[in-house]
């Protein structure tokens, strides 16, 4: 015999609670990556534009929050874990589901991700400006710290938490070989044993020292990672390494940004990027060939096109 449930009457807002919620709006990334926060920063100020009386809260992942609460146009940040969506009368959550769904729905998919998360929230990007505020006292000890011997330094990021984007042993022994003459560093949260050979330094830090990391680094060369988006962001200089998501709508809105792809823009490929890896219709493994294939020549090529083009010319 089928049981009644009897639905809860939604509770009445007194006029005082209606007063307190009525200008915070709530940003809710609760899924998505340290690359995803970074780049959700583009949205922000044209929402304030939207609405300037508005109080924006950005809720993410606790690790990440020093990845945005410098931001100057959100009111706070706060961890996801304590939302209460019923403090906000209105909320977006724009977690990786929103993104990925759209971008598989849409392949192949030419958007950026700031642009996706915008439109889900009612709103067309003009600026696409992340506003950075680092503390610069920390970015110069990590300056000091990076710095070696008057050499250039590159920060070096070859793995994602996606095996399907992260090199391999032999790419990884490319780019070592190519920038041999820099100061090569790499920033990653677990070792790399692919480096240990090359006697590489490896630092494993705060988000916010890592932020100011990059800011500090002269190049990055990055795999389709957080570290490509800061970068991007910072307006460095930066190789991004990328397999089936498409770099070339990942970096739209960065000037400086340079890609080694498999794309099929370029008339040597033909099946991607597809943004669809689970169903790769080339392979059954876990590693694709939009990765496997890159090459040592590619590498090389896409490592001299940023040295050799990079804006740091126009600096020195």
């Amino acid at each position: 015999m089928a049981r009644l449930i009897k639905k809860e009457k939604q509770k009445e807002l007194t006029l005082r609670e209606f007063y307190e919620k009525r200008n915070k709006i709530l940003i809710w990334n609760k899924l998505g990556g340290l690359g995803d926060v970074i780049s959700q920063r583009m949205i922000f100020e044209d929402l304030k534009k939207t609405i300037p009386e508005a109080d924006f809260i950005f809720a993410c992942p606790e690790a990440y929050i020093d990845a945005a609460k410098d931001h100057p146009d959100l009111k706070d940040v706060i961890s996801s874990k304590d939302v209460q969506v019923e403090d906000y009368l209105v909320h977006y959550n724009t977690c990786v589901t929103v993104t990925h769904n759209y971008e598989s729905n849409n392949a192949p998919c030419e958007e950026n991700r700031a642009d996706i998360w915008a439109k889900f929230c009612g709103v067309k990007l003009k600026n696409h400006n992340m506003k950075f505020n680092l503390d610069e006292k920390l970015r110069e000890q990590c300056k000091k710290k990076i710095t070696k011997e008057n050499k250039k330094t590159i920060i070096f990021a070859p793995k994602s938490a996606m095996i399907t984007k992260s090199l391999l042993q032999h790419q990884i022994d490319a780019i070592v070989e190519c920038t041999k003459e820099y100061n090569l560093v790499a920033i990653h949260s677990r070792e790399i044993p692919e480096l240990k050979k090359h006697n590489i330094e490896i630092i494993n830090t705060s988000v916010k020292e890592w932020m100011c990391y990059i800011d500090a680094a002269d190049y990055v060369i990055s795999v389709d990672s957080a570290a490509f988006h800061m970068a991007g962001g910072l307006g460095k200089d930066v190789l991004g390494i990328f397999t089936w998501a498409d770099g070339y709508a990942c970096g739209k809105y960065y000037p400086n940004a340079k890609y080694i792809q498999l794309h099929r823009k370029d008339g040597n490929w033909d099946c991607g990027p597809c943004f669809n890896y689970e169903n790769c219709k080339k392979s059954n493994d876990r590693l694709k060939p939009c990765l496997t294939e890159i090459t040592k020549e590619m590498i090389e090529n896409g490592v001299k096109r940023l040295l050799k083009n990079s804006s740091n010319l126009e600096k020195n």
